[in-house]
């Protein structure tokens, strides 16, 4: 065995995470809250996903898909969902 002389450390800098939660609501609902989102289906029920800013992120259609996206990013913590 050899001994270590020196290390180096490979580092990717760490971002904070960001705290969400699911809001489900109506496509109209959802339009009227975040101007960014539009056309979607007349009367669809979606899921909106939030920051704790009030920021609109993503939309789906299923609870199920909003965490799922929310986990599979790595950067979000689901705080809770409404």
């Amino acid at each position: 065995m050899l001994p270590v002389t020196s290390a180096t450390l490979t580092t990717k800098p760490v971002l904070p995470m960001i705290g969400v939660f699911i809001s489900a609501m109506t496509a109209e609902q959802a339009s009227a809250r975040f101007p960014v989102i539009s056309g979607l289906p007349p009367r669809a029920k979606v899921f909106v996903v939030v920051s704790e800013t009030g920021q609109a992120l993503l939309v789906a259609s299923t609870r199920a898909e909003a965490s799922r996206q929310v986990n599979q990013s790595g950067r979000y913590l689901l705080c809770t969902c409404h």
